[in-house]
């Protein structure tokens, strides 16, 4: 009985790591698509933005505050640095932004 028992536990403990693995497996996974949906919503709510501005449609402070927040996560959370930080500079450059 007690090697049944030991048979037992050890498949036990067989599955239950092949399950945390999984589990693991599908969380990194889900935190994945989550970081490229936020990159993908960034991304498009800047390139809007940045199009408002060039085009010089009227926009208010909180927009502002908002873009810059979104720019911010965008480069410090992110890590993202591409076209649209080019973008950013140009409009700065010509005292858009």
């Amino acid at each position: 009985m007690k090697l049944l028992n030991k048979l037992s536990e050890m498949i036990s403990n067989i599955l239950l790591a092949s399950l945390d693995k999984k589990l693991d497996d599908i969380r990194n996974d889900i935190k994945q698509d989550i970081k490229k949906v936020d990159e993908s919503c960034s991304k498009n709510f800047l390139v809007q933005f940045l199009q408002r501005v060039e085009e010089q449609e009227k926009i208010d402070e909180v927009e502002y505050e908002r873009f810059y927040e979104v720019y911010d996560h965008y480069t410090k959370d992110l890590h993202l640095n591409s076209y649209i930080h080019r973008k950013v500079e140009k409009l700065e450059k010509e005292g858009k932004l």
